[in-house]
């Protein structure tokens, strides 16, 4: 994916603080995340529009936001009792219109990247 180098950082998550790590991709105008959450996935959603979904066999949920600025998709997937793993992709991209993408255009990269991050930790286990 060709990234920045990636940003660590620790972010509350209610009573507690929880590990996340930030990248930047300056060629494609994607900014990706992924936190690890003391939580279940089904905890973790901040969203209305939320749906159902897998990535590598994992349960997880997809959410959006900031759909009228800089459009962010994200997947919380379920991984084990009390655990999950926020994976998010945000655009800072205009179309040729100069309009923000659609969360048709950002939400296939957050799975694309979802994929990736549960095959790494698969693969480290």
């Amino acid at each position: 994916m060709e990234l920045s180098e990636g940003r660590p950082t620790n972010v509350p998550v209610g009573e507690v603080t929880s590990r996340a790590c930030a990248w930047s991709n300056f060629d494609d105008g994607f900014n990706y995340t992924v936190q690890l959450l003391p939580m279940d996935a089904a905890d973790a959603v901040g969203s209305d529009d939320s749906s159902l979904t897998q990535i590598n066999g994992f349960g997880a949920v997809q959410g959006t936001g900031l759909g009228s600025s800089t459009p962010i998709c994200q997947l919380i997937i379920d991984a084990g009792p009390g655990q999950a793993i926020r994976v998010q992709a945000q655009s800072t991209l205009l179309d040729d219109e100069g309009q923000p993408l659609t969360f048709d255009q950002v939400c296939p990269r957050v799975s694309n990247f979802a994929t990736a991050v549960v095959e790494s930790a698969l693969a480290r286990s």
